[in-house]
């Protein structure tokens, strides 16, 4: 057990100071898993000789290793043996229920595998250590009434900026338990660590269950892509501007990076991350943001810029997009995801009535938030940049670098909105969910990134 702990502490370390040397965890990796099948040679030939509780967290701990550094073959063999040894111990629920810590242990590695590899989860929900704080009603009422409001009034009633919805009421309760677990941890007393038994208790159960919840929402829009043809391009053809998907994988990688502390340079955030983008894709077309680059063009095309000394990401985030030699068609706008074109026919949208708008920036601001979570991911780019990379919000250019993606969006986003300082910004994130000492870090080195004061 204690390699497989000093192999992931490891992990850790190498994706806090950015390390590429892997060497100090394949050691332990190796070691632990010399020690499990020594182990292995005296326990699990039966029910009578069960595998030991030692074994046990030693693998769940290699998983939660290997699907830190994105090892999906070997994370994936061993959370499939991990499943075999508490199979023999009688089952989670049943088999291990003697130790709460043990079933923690397990989930939180299942958690890690499924998150990483996108797959369903493996074990069950255990009822002994889910539970719930207090939740209040501080966005599901509001984000209601601009649904019906957005519903009932017509093409003419409009509500926030983009007509940005919010469908799926169970990601909207999920952003509840989120909000209400992140006070907890802000009003926490550290100094009475000791006394607070019982809430910390509590809020380690409302963490699990959040992230119980979370994996099965994803792995229902992963199956409903599947049925789409493997794009995930439901939200886009179904209703562009519903947020509901894009909360549901930032409030994943929120409670991953804030709530758990997990290095954002971690490569086990890609999937959520890519995720997440690829759910926005719906919304940026309908914001008329994301345009498809020239495939065939033999250089790289030219933009300006109108103010002097104005860099590439400038013109983009106060409004452009991919220059092109001709303007793009606004009724057949295409994109990429996965590789895949997915044409997407956009109506012309009605000019709104001002009088009768009835305006609430809940939903504004959710984006705002979702695209700030985006920024906080710190992974380095699949492929490194040359000469022909454009920075925009072009959608074969955000596999490349997720950062600029969202940094990009966000900018633009704090452009539309007229945020041209950096405590209307923070007014603005601390009115929907905020971690405070780790959301202030965040905020500065995003600030900087943005390249903000802007001018307005």
């Amino acid at each position: 057990m204690t390699h497989a702990f000093m192999g992931f502490m490891a992990a850790m370390h190498n994706a806090l100071a950015d390390w590429d040397d892997s060497s100090t965890i394949d050691f332990h990796r190796q070691e632990t898993i010399q020690c499990i099948n020594k182990r292995l040679n005296l326990e699990a030939k039966g029910h009578d000789v069960p595998v030991s509780d030692s074994v046990i967290v030693s693998v769940s701990l290699l998983v939660n290793t290997e699907s830190f550094i994105g090892s999906v073959a070997s994370a994936r063999a061993h959370i499939n043996g991990l499943v075999k040894m508490v199979e023999l111990r009688g089952g989670l629920i049943d088999g291990l229920g003697h130790s709460p810590l043990l079933q923690r242990a397990l989930s939180w590695a299942d958690f890690a595998y499924a998150t990483m590899a996108a797959v369903p989860l493996s074990f069950p929900l255990v009822p002994q250590i889910a539970g719930s704080l207090d939740i209040q009603d501080r966005f599901t009422s509001r984000s209601m009434m601009i649904n019906h409001g957005a519903t009932a009034g017509g093409p003419h009633r409009r509500h926030g900026r983009h007509n940005l919805l919010l469908l799926n009421r169970e990601s909207a309760e999920l952003f509840e338990l989120l909000f209400s677990s992140t006070e907890a941890v802000n009003n926490f007393e550290f100094a009475r660590l000791d006394e607070l038994r019982d809430q910390r208790n509590k809020m380690s159960d409302t963490i699990y269950l959040l992230e119980y919840r979370l994996c099965t929402l994803e792995q229902q829009a992963r199956a409903r892509a599947e049925r789409l043809g493997g794009a995930n391009v439901a939200a886009v053809l179904a209703n562009p501007t519903d947020l509901s998907e894009s909360l549901i994988y930032a409030s994943h990688l929120f409670l991953h990076l804030a709530l758990r502390g997990q290095p954002p340079t971690a490569k086990r955030h890609k999937a959520l991350t890519e995720a997440l983008m690829t759910s926005l894709s719906g919304i940026l077309v309908h914001m008329g943001w994301l345009f498809d680059a020239p495939s065939d063009a033999p250089s790289p095309p030219s933009y300006t810029t109108d103010a002097p000394g104005a860099q590439p990401y400038d013109h983009i985030a106060a409004g452009g997009c991919w220059p092109s030699s001709s303007p793009p068609n606004p009724g057949a706008i295409a994109f990429d995801i996965s590789d895949m074109r997915v044409p997407v026919k956009l109506e012309t949208e009605t000019e709104p009535n001002p009088a009768a708008a009835a305006t609430d920036d809940l939903h504004d601001d959710v984006l705002l938030w979702i695209m700030f979570v985006g920024c906080c991911v710190q992974m380095r780019p699949q492929y490194a940049r040359n000469e022909f990379d454009i920075p925009t919000l072009d959608s074969t250019f955000l596999a490349r670098d997720h950062r600029t993606f969202f940094v990009l969006a966000l900018r633009r986003l704090c452009r539309e909105r007229a945020i041209s300082g950096k405590e209307a910004l923070i007014d603005r994130l601390r009115s929907i969910v905020w971690m405070n000492t780790w959301c202030e870090r965040q905020l500065d080195m995003v600030w900087a990134l943005l390249g903000l004061e802007l001018e307005l």
